[in-house]
């Protein structure tokens, strides 16, 4: 990926980790004082509830700082020119896009709307599994992804 647009993609990336903030911003005075935060595996009733403060501010930032160790991390690999530009993206979208629908997710429950966490967390591990298949055997060795053992790191046969 040319440097240009892999700081547009780390920007925009950014930019999607922190949106929740703006929307729990739009909606303060119609959320409850104490958020649903947490569901349990298949009956997606709540059973991890936070501060209003927390949802809104504190879930963003754990995932923004997430996202600053993901995009670090990847360009501190030396061997970030074996990553292709595509799983590049998929990396730096990765946690953007989960946190957005988890955060939305939350919103919408605390609102009163039926969200079926269930369906809806299965789903989008589906699709991240889905687009990393397509793009995992692809990817050449590096320290970033993959099977990043010695024994596949020091030979191209076993990678």
């Amino acid at each position: 990926m040319k440097k240009d647009k892999e700081i547009k993609t780390i920007v925009g990336s950014f930019l999607l980790t922190l949106a929740p903030i703006i929307v729990g911003i739009l909606l303060w005075n119609k959320l409850p004082g104490q958020v649903a935060i947490h569901f349990t595996l298949h009956s997606g009733q709540p059973n991890g509830w936070s501060n209003k403060a927390m949802a809104v501010y504190g879930f963003p930032l754990v995932m923004a700082a997430v996202q600053l160790f993901v995009v670090v991390f990847t360009n501190l690999d030396k061997h970030k020119k074996n990553i292709d530009g595509k799983i590049l993206k998929v990396i730096y979208w990765i946690v953007p896009w989960i946190e957005f629908v988890t955060a939305i997710m939350i919103f919408g429950y605390s609102l009163g709307y039926q969200i079926n966490s269930d369906a809806t967390s299965n789903l989008l591990l589906g699709v991240v599994f889905i687009i990393l298949g397509n793009y995992l055997p692809k990817v050449k060795q590096n320290k970033t992804m993959g099977y990043r053992v010695s024994w596949t790191l020091n030979s191209k046969e076993n990678w």
